[in-house]
């Protein structure tokens, strides 16, 4: 007689976008997301480690510096097409 393999159920909330690209990904390559997090479990339990870099890719650092900076970047309301023309038109 077969014995079941005792089985745990793991629930997380993502992001619908996020799950969308990724199931988008996974069915091209013939898998779905239990596959994947059961390929990560068991990288994970067999490296005693998480299997990849959690860092920011330095495209990701550069977009969140430029982010950062623009959120000082002083700005101006323009409540008619006359005041935008004016700052516009403005030297200083």
């Amino acid at each position: 007689m077969e014995t079941k393999e005792k089985k745990k159920k793991i629930q997380v909330n993502i992001d619908r976008t996020l799950a969308s690209d990724v199931d988008s990904v996974l069915k091209s390559l013939g898998m779905n997301p239990t596959v994947l997090i059961t390929a990560l479990y068991k990288r994970v339990a067999a490296k005693g480690a998480i299997p990849f870099d959690l860092a920011l890719t330095k495209e990701e650092k550069i977009t969140l510096q430029l982010a950062s900076a623009i959120e000082l970047v002083p700005t101006t309301h323009a409540h008619s097409l006359e005041e935008l023309n004016d700052w516009l038109d403005d030297d200083e």
